[in-house]
């Protein structure tokens, strides 16, 4: 499955950045 995160915010670093980081992170874990 291919997945693809897209983060709309204007705070490159805020909070919803931070949530996308740790999906993908748990993503590429599942492979």
């Amino acid at each position: 499955m291919k997945v693809i995160l897209i983060n709309g915010s204007p705070h490159a670093d805020g909070s919803t950045n931070r949530a996308l980081v740790e999906v993908a992170r748990e993503l590429n874990k599942e492979g």
